[in-house]
């Protein structure tokens, strides 16, 4: 009974959720898109968060993305990338706290806001770390924990902090 009740429950949160995407505070649809156990609902927020996803891509779990929400500084994603837990795209960068370091002309030249594109079929392991203004190329592998901090080519697989090359796939028909 009780387990038939919670089911019913978890319908009526996911139907309404999927209704109704834009109605949230951001906050609350950031939090949805970083945690909801369903990656259509995960992906649907996103959207309503300035990140587009190509058709078979679905984050997992604990995806974060940094951004402003504004055109500047967009997110987008092709088809059929796998995302694992844990990975962060920064879009948007600096000290904005600190007045004094925002006004240091070597910390000012550090500050970066742009956009991330991952292209079609690549895969992003766990925990890795994009910074602004990136593009991954298509079927590129980055390797849990890396931080990309260049763009990739198409077909390289990257490691390491920061991202390196360490092998290159050939395309495959």
């Amino acid at each position: 009974m009780i387990a038939a009740l919670l089911d019913r429950l978890d319908r009526v949160v996911y139907d309404w959720l999927a209704a109704h995407p834009d109605q949230l505070p951001v906050r609350m649809r950031k939090l949805v898109a970083w945690h909801y156990p369903d990656a259509r609902l995960r992906k649907l927020y996103w959207a309503s968060l300035n990140v587009t996803m190509g058709e078979n891509t679905f984050p997992n779990p604990g995806l974060l993305v940094v951004n402003t929400m504004d055109t500047d500084a967009r997110v987008t994603i092709g088809a059929r990338v796998s995302i694992a837990p844990g990975v962060i795209l920064i879009t948007d960068s600096s000290p904005g706290n600190s007045p004094m370091l925002m006004r240091h002309p070597e910390v000012a030249a550090m500050v970066r806001r742009a956009p991330i594109t991952i292209e079609n079929d690549a895969w992003i392991g766990a925990g890795v770390i994009v910074l602004p203004g990136i593009t991954i190329g298509g079927g590129a592998i980055l390797g849990a924990g890396a931080v990309i901090t260049r763009d990739v080519p198409s077909f390289a697989i990257v490691t390491g902090v920061p991202g390196r090359v360490i092998r290159s796939l050939a395309p495959v028909a």
